[in-house]
């Protein structure tokens, strides 16, 4: 399935963060990655970032919905996806 194919590629490269800039992608992308009663919390809790572990390495994956179009983000949710980018980036790379 295209979930199975999905985690494998993700799994076989853990990159360092994944920004999934889609709302429904994101849901999509918690439930494959963390599963579906943890993709609720995340939901419930409105994180905006979780961290993907396997074998000791690990993913920043940071949600958000789309960049641009009729359902954008507004001008300071973009500066806090911004920012939350470049954070996670810093602390990854000290």
């Amino acid at each position: 399935s295209l979930d199975k194919a999905t985690k494998n590629l993700i799994d076989g490269i853990m990159p360092d963060i994944i920004v999934i800039a889609n709302a429904k992608a994101s849901e999509l992308m918690q439930k494959i990655f963390f599963g579906e009663s943890e993709a609720e919390k995340i939901k419930l809790k409105r994180k905006t970032k979780c961290t993907y572990r396997l074998n000791g390495q690990k993913t920043e994956m940071i949600f958000s919905s789309m960049l641009s179009g009729q359902r954008a983000l507004d001008t300071y949710s973009r500066s806090r996806l911004a920012t939350e980018i470049s954070e996670t980036w810093k602390s990854r790379n000290n």
